[in-house]
């Protein structure tokens, strides 16, 4: 891939695919092995695209881990919320009877 959309932090690394991120619109994201940053001039994306292609990036990448998950996180989630209280619990809005309770009307 080459550009400057987050796909290619995020979900490129997943498909363990080489990334040439072009200009500083991705600075201060979590930037995984396969990407390669350039500024952006056609010399310097040109030595990076050329490195992303070369073979021993490409197996470098064989056994990266996305930072960004592992695509499961519903999975995850679901089990979470199956060991919540019923809906019914949870949305309801308890009442208060402060004046029963004691407490004056202000």
């Amino acid at each position: 891939m080459i550009g400057n959309s987050s796909s290619g932090l995020v979900e490129a690394p997943s498909f363990k695919l080489p990334v040439v991120n072009i200009g500083d619109r991705q600075k201060g994201r979590i930037s995984p092995p396969n990407v390669l940053s350039a500024p952006a001039t056609t010399a310097a994306v040109a030595t990076a695209w050329r490195e992303a292609l070369s073979p021993a990036f490409r197996d470098s990448l064989a056994e990266i881990e996305n930072p960004y998950g592992d695509g499961n996180a519903v999975g995850r989630i679901m089990d979470v919320l199956k060991t919540l209280p019923s809906m019914g619990t949870l949305t309801e809005k308890p009442f208060h009877d402060l004046v029963g309770a004691g407490v004056a009307n202000r």
